[in-house]
């Protein structure tokens, strides 16, 4: 980054028609290729944000610049903190997911299609993701040792 650029670049949504990998890697690129010039990005892409540490980031949304250093933060957790994403996962998966949790906390009063709603929601997203019917299984698990 220069404090004097020789020229500004502007770039409206760099991460359009981009691989992920290559929205990882595309500002570090341009940056170290044209050491000279003033990058100004606008994005929607988690990877193009933390792609560069020495980086100013502005928010649009807020008018305010995001003073913390992005590099290296999980995706998902800067969808929810600076794109407004309220879930890392689909709406899909976030549906079967409220599902299953609301099933869970019924408790002793679950009947025996509530549990087998359960096992099939967990099976769906198993399928979805592994991690998503670990969720369920732990807080089946959690519940079972209140």
């Amino acid at each position: 980054f220069s404090d004097n650029p020789s020229g500004i670049i502007l770039i409206d949504e760099i991460e359009n028609h981009l691989h992920l990998e290559l929205q990882e890697k595309i500002l570090p690129f341009l940056t170290t290729t044209f050491p000279q010039l003033q990058f100004i990005v606008a994005t929607h892409s988690p990877a193009v944000i933390a792609s560069i540490s020495n980086a100013t980031v502005y928010d649009l949304t807020t008018h305010r610049t995001v003073n913390e250093i992005l590099t290296g933060i999980p995706y998902h957790v800067l969808m929810k903190s600076h794109f407004g994403i309220e879930s890392e996962y689909s709406r899909l998966a976030t549906e079967k997911l409220k599902n299953a949790k609301e099933l869970i906390q019924k408790g002793d009063k679950r009947t025996e299609a509530d549990d087998e709603k359960l096992r099939r929601l967990a099976q769906e997203l198993d399928e979805l993701s592994p991690d998503l019917s670990l969720d369920i299984f732990l807080e089946l698990e959690r519940q079972r040792h209140q």
